[in-house]
């Protein structure tokens, strides 16, 4: 035992438990879990009662218990001042839990990373199946996608006159600019195979379309709400993408239904249909199980909007994004569980103008302005 621990022994300290610790119940016991360091430790009753007795800012003698639960940086000797988060707890966890602590990124040289990469390409083994939906009504073939319309506008146009809109009139969007749609966000649009890796041997589990992934793993798929597409009944379906067609899976969805699924947001009303990014987690932890895996998908969600938003801009169409949705009743909706397979946000297109603004909310913001006049 070293000096300082004499000495912590010989006299009364304090101690504080650390203050990014989370907490749960298993089948195994109580289990406190570190966050940032990404260390769990199953806590046996008399080690939970000390970090519940350091808990209360009080002095005591440093026993043999505490020196574990030092050491595993649960119980800290300096008081840590919270930062100043502005969110909630679970935010605040969810912060750490996908940082990369100092412990996890030591310093490499190129022949360690080249053989790291190498080696984590070559043990994934071969593709991934992607999930599919346990109760299709039909499978509705989609026409071919036309490329040449996605070369209408420059990329400058294309940035300028992607716009906000929440004001969509109704009018049907046509299978057509549908299919290059989702072609051009989900399709494969390199070819089914990501030559320069499996010409090497490694990496088989890749795929590419036109937004990065992490690993080239392409976690996200696309579900959609369908309300006014020509030649297409409203309902629900799913976008394969290695067949390019639609899967029916319920019928029926109006406009308010698209609201609904919304949180009521009662601006989508009018628009064509929605695309929804979900997430296959199966995927994604088939490089890392980690959380930062997690931060991954979101990621990928916002790279594949943003080449939903750019297409869709460049075909004609007005679009608007949100990721306040109804999770648990569309996962329902799309036959996913919501846990391995869950919806991350939505782009809706249809035709309509370029309001951003509400008439409703306009109307009522004019009103309160004039009354403060």
């Amino acid at each position: 035992m070293t000096n300082k621990s004499s000495q912590q022994q010989s006299q009364k300290i304090t101690l504080y438990p650390n203050p990014g610790l989370i907490f749960y119940t298993s089948p195994d016991g109580f289990v406190c879990h570190d966050p940032l360091r990404k260390n769990e430790y199953v806590l046996q009753p008399e080690y939970l009662e000390r970090l519940t007795f350091w808990n209360g800012m009080k002095e005591d003698y440093l026993t043999p218990i505490d020196e574990e639960l030092l050491e595993g940086d649960l119980l800290l000797e300096q008081k840590q001042e919270h930062y100043p988060w502005k969110g909630d707890k679970l935010s605040y966890s969810f912060h750490l839990s996908t940082r990369n602590h100092n412990s996890m990124t030591p310093k490499q040289t190129e022949t360690e990373i080249i053989e790291a990469f190498t080696t984590m390409s070559s043990n994934k083994g071969e593709p991934l199946p992607r999930e599919t939906a346990p109760h299709i009504l039909k499978t509705i073939t989609l026409p071919e996608p036309c490329e040449d319309d996605l070369k209408a506008l420059s990329f400058f146009d294309t940035l300028k006159k992607r716009k906000t809109s929440r004001n969509f009139n109704s009018d049907p969007v046509s299978l057509e600019q549908l299919s290059t749609l989702l072609h051009g966000t989900f399709g494969s649009i390199h070819g089914k195979k990501w030559e320069e890796l499996s010409d090497l041997g490694v990496n088989f589990s890749s795929e590419r379309r036109s937004n990065p992934s992490s690993s080239g793993l392409q976690a996200c798929d696309c579900y959609l709400s369908v309300s006014h597409i020509t030649g297409l009944e409203p309902g629900f379906y799913r976008y394969n993408s290695d067949n390019h067609n639609l899967q029916l899976l319920s019928e029926g969805c109006d406009d308010e239904m698209q609201s609904y699924l919304m949180c009521d947001q009662f601006w989508i009303k009018g628009s064509a249909c929605g695309l929804f990014i979900t997430v296959d987690m199966e995927r994604m932890w088939h490089k890392s199980d980690l959380p930062r895996a997690y931060a991954y998908v979101f990621l990928e969600a916002g790279h594949t909007s943003q080449n939903i938003l750019l297409s869709a801009t460049t075909l004609g169409l007005k679009t608007w994004l949100s990721g306040t949705i109804r999770d648990e009743f569309i996962a329902k909706k799309f036959q996913l569980d919501g846990y391995r397979c869950f919806p991350v946000s939505s782009v809706f297109i249809g035709h309509g103008t370029e309001e951003a603004v509400p008439a409703k909310i306009k109307e009522l913001a004019l009103k309160k302005k004039a009354m403060r006049i």
